[in-house]
Formats: C-alpha cells, sequence, structure tokens
C-alpha cells in the first residue's frame, strides 16, 4: 500500500507498508462468554526463537546434573509516576519552583492481565507523595 501526502506545495511525504503474509496462522476460533480475556499460546517463529536464552542451569559439583536452575524471568513489576513542576520567574534570573511528585510500584502476578496487575497493584496501593521547593536567587557583583 503506498500513499503520498502533500505537505506545503514543494514537499510530499511518501509512506509504503509492506505487510509479510508469509508466516500466517489464524488461532483458533473461539468466543469467551464470560467476560475475561483469552490468551492465546504463542506461535510465531519471530517470537518464540531463543526464548530460552534467560534460562540458567547451575551444576556446582560437576556431576553432569544440574543443582540448581533459574530462568524465565518475571516482569510483572509495575511502576506509575506523575511529576509536576511549577516554575515562577519573580525577577529576571531568580526563580522559584514548586515540584510535586506522586509514585506507585508493585509487583504483579505473571499469570494476570496487565489490567489486572494495574488494577490489583498500581491503584490499590496508596502512593508515595515528594514536595520539593527550589528557590534560585540571581546576584551581580559590581565593582
Amino acid at each position: 500500500m503506498d500513499a503520498k501526502i502533500g505537505i506545503p506545495n514543494d514537499l510530499t511525504l511518501d509512506l509504503t507498508i509492506n505487510p509479510d503474509f508469509g508466516q500466517v496462522d489464524a488461532d483458533p476460533g473461539a468466543i469467551a462468554l464470560d467476560g475475561f480475556e483469552m490468551f492465546v499460546k504463542e506461535r510465531r517463529p519471530f517470537f518464540i526463537e531463543n526464548k530460552n536464552v534467560l534460562d540458567f542451569r547451575v551444576d556446582e559439583d560437576t556431576d553432569g546434573n544440574d543443582d540448581y536452575s533459574f530462568g524465565n524471568p518475571d516482569f510483572a513489576f509495575v511502576q506509575f509516576r506523575l511529576n509536576l513542576v511549577a516554575p515562577w520567574e519573580y525577577i529576571p534570573g531568580s526563580e522559584i519552583f514548586l515540584v510535586w511528585s506522586q509514585g506507585v510500584d508493585g509487583f504483579g502476578d505473571v499469570n494476570n492481565s496487565f489490567a489486572d496487575i494495574v488494577d490489583n497493584q498500581l491503584f490499590s496501593q496508596k502512593p508515595q507523595n515528594t514536595f520539593l521547593i527550589k528557590a534560585t536567587y540571581r546576584f551581580v557583583l559590581e565593582n
């Protein structure tokens, strides 16, 4: 699919989209009647190749058997930060900054959906608030 968009009279934006349908595989048809989203196992080769690259096995006594292993880290850490900065220049070169920062973070369950993690971990916790007042004053030493 091609598109040409004339921005001003002497400039044209050319867009081209080339979808690759070479590895299309349709998911089985299913209808969720309970209102919850359905998860389908990932089957696209690009996303599943080398998926065990983070699996580590440790054989401390070198007997050929893994003593312990760790891998598949869960990246269900969620964080929300909000910052508000209000500067005021009361005289040229001298300013006062009022800063308010609010943050919430937590660990979710990797088996839950992102919406559940955000709802259970972020919005159910009391946020941490930080307030800061910074003042700068410019003075000139004259001879």
